[in-house]
């Protein structure tokens, strides 16, 4: 069954399980990872999956507690009423 997140994701929660990456169908996903030492290790492992799923990065946000969310589109995400190549 397909994902829709309504919420960001944590980056552990893909590096974790990947598979969960590919019943993912939407637009537009949010991915954060916490870092105290500033290695975001589990981000960017999570936003590298990603990527070679047709993801791509949009924006990147740090804030003061260490938290970085990145929003990313799929590339291959088609609306239900837009036509098919087909």
């Amino acid at each position: 069954m397909p994902e829709f997140p309504d919420a960001s994701i944590e980056a552990s929660k893909i590096v974790e399980d990947p598979t969960r990456l590919d019943r993912m169908n939407a637009a537009y996903v949010m991915v954060r990872d916490t870092s105290m030492m500033g290695t975001y290790k589990n981000l960017m492992d999570a936003v590298n999956m990603l990527a070679e799923r047709g993801w791509q990065v949009i924006s990147m946000v740090n804030n003061e507690s260490g938290t970085i969310h990145v929003m990313l589109r799929n590339t291959y995400f088609k609306q239900k009423n837009q036509p098919t190549d087909e």
